[in-house]
């Protein structure tokens, strides 16, 4: 039992590095990010029961690794629970914004949950960056192939797979150029430290060119200056190898970091666009850094409430109806409602408030502190680098659950690759029969738990395909489609 329990453990975790950068769900109202999240929620649910199983039932002990991050993670979700109990909107608060999800308090739990499951379960951390390259290399093939009139060759595939620039990433070419900056700003460091050894080089440079030349297609500003970030990171690294490691870097491998960082400054600052690439490509109209940080400053002046918990997780959508700049009505987005901040930070602060952004830079803080004693173990440098890159994005744009799942994957892969002393609270159940009664009773308790989250799940999930279904003129007359909306708000009343 504790082999297979092992083996749903290790199967959990390595399915969200690889299938949920890929997933997508044409069946569903909400393509991407609903099937994300939604297999996000399942695997680490299914991954955090084994985990309890194993203790409870086969090692008859319970125990999990002390870490300087425990309490920081654990008050980090204490306060998203706070600011949703007194939410604006107690629904997308929960299960977060339509068509968002990943900013609700389920997605944060299960980011959490994922930070402790990887930690406390994962015994080789760069085990997982096989993967993370397999996934990253599909996401760049299948932009290639769209970007480039190839899936429009084949009309039986999906509508929104036949647009040019899909990606099984997002919806947005935006949030999948972020990521590209971010996974070239990776392997560049990779290629620049020779101790780093978690990919052949060939393999490396050839996807950091493909990598590059996405970037280029799909020429979004946000990236080219996560990239600049990351590159300099890259190389600030490199210069001060000696320092962090004991070991000198060799001055031939700074060529390959160097070129692309002189390529990132011309391409970030060149007015025009290089010839011969694919033109008028789909952009995402997106909030000014100005106006977010505006809206999220005037939300926190509205009450007593707001300045400590915000409007509430996943409600930035009627920050933006409350304070919506007059000027805007003035462009060409006047009638949009934004539903997401420039940034991730900035949306922070205007729906958790200031006890919201102070626990999570907090946490961040702690973990670069921390990190600093360890840097000197080539094998958390990697994922610490990850980690810088990733919060950058956070700074710069809005926060999907791809780069969601990602920030808090390599946050806990950093975590567990720390050469710290091994420390781990230990409880025996077998000594007291009494407290093993009452294990298995909490156990029993959460698998009833887990499995009515299924079931509601499954619920939800149904009536989104039901209201895709409503909408189809072409295979269903009148009567049938009238029959699928009314099924679908059978299914999932409280959120008509």
């Amino acid at each position: 039992m504790g082999a297979l329990l092992n083996f749903i453990i290790k199967t959990s975790i390595v399915l969200s590095v690889l299938l949920i950068p890929l997933l997508w769900s044409p069946w569903t109202l909400e393509v991407f990010e609903l099937s994300k999240q939604y297999l996000f929620l399942f695997l680490v649910l299914v991954g955090i029961l084994s985990w309890l199983a194993r203790m409870i039932l086969v090692e008859r002990e319970v125990h999990f690794k002390r870490t300087p991050l425990n309490l920081p993670l654990l008050l980090f979700a204490g306060v998203m629970l706070l600011s949703s109990l007194f939410s604006a909107d107690w629904w997308s608060s929960l299960f977060g914004y339509y068509g968002r999800f990943s900013d609700g308090l389920f997605g944060v739990l299960a980011s959490v949950g994922f930070t402790f499951l990887v930690i406390n379960t994962v015994q080789r951390p760069r085990s997982l960056m096989r993967p993370f390259l397999v996934s990253a290399t599909i996401m760049v093939l299948v932009g290639y192939l769209s970007l480039f009139g190839v899936l429009q060759q084949f009309p039986s595939l999906p509508l929104i797979a036949q647009q040019v620039g899909f990606t099984p990433m997002a919806q947005s070419l935006e949030g999948f150029s972020i990521f590209l900056a971010f996974l070239v700003s990776f392997l560049a460091l990779v290629a620049l430290r020779s101790e780093i050894k978690l990919f052949p080089f060939l393999g490396n440079l050839v996807l950091v060119c493909a990598g590059f030349g996405l970037l280029l297609t799909t020429d979004i500003l946000q990236a080219w200056i996560l990239l600049l970030i990351g590159l300099l990171l890259v190389l600030l690294s490199g210069l001060f190898q000696r320092a962090l490691t004991g070991a000198p870097i060799r001055p031939r491998r700074l060529w390959f970091p160097v070129i692309l960082l002189l390529l990132t400054v011309i391409f970030l600052f060149s007015p025009n666009k290089i010839p011969g690439l694919p033109e008028q490509l789909p952009r995402e109209p997106m909030l000014s850094q100005e106006t977010s940080w505006s809206i999220a400053f005037q939300t926190l002046t509205d009450s007593g409430k707001n300045l400590f918990l915000g409007s509430g997780p996943g409600t930035f959508a009627l920050d933006f109806s409350k304070h919506k700049p007059r000027d805007l009505n003035q462009t060409p987005q006047w009638q949009l409602r934004f539903d997401r901040a420039g940034s991730h930070i900035s949306e922070l602060l205007a729906t958790t408030g200031i006890l919201g952004l102070l626990s999570y830079l907090g946490l961040f803080l702690w973990f670069f502190l921390v990190s600093l004693f360890f840097l000197k173990d080539k094998r958390n440098y990697p994922f610490f680098f990850g980690v810088m890159v990733l919060f950058a994005a956070q700074l710069v744009h809005d926060q999907g659950t791809v780069l969601q799942v990602l920030f808090w994957l390599f946050l806990a892969l950093s975590v567990a690759s720390w050469e710290a002393p091994k420390k781990e609270f230990r409880f025996f159940l077998r000594r007291f029969v009494e407290f093993e009664i009452v294990a298995k009773a909490l156990l029993l308790l959460f698998f009833l738990a887990v499995g009515t989250t299924f079931f509601f799940g499954a619920r939800f999930l149904q009536a989104d395909m039901n209201y895709l279904l409503s909408h189809n003129t072409a295979r269903l007359n009148l009567e049938q489609r009238i029959d699928k909306a009314t099924n679908a708000v059978e299914l999932n009343p409280w959120q008509v």
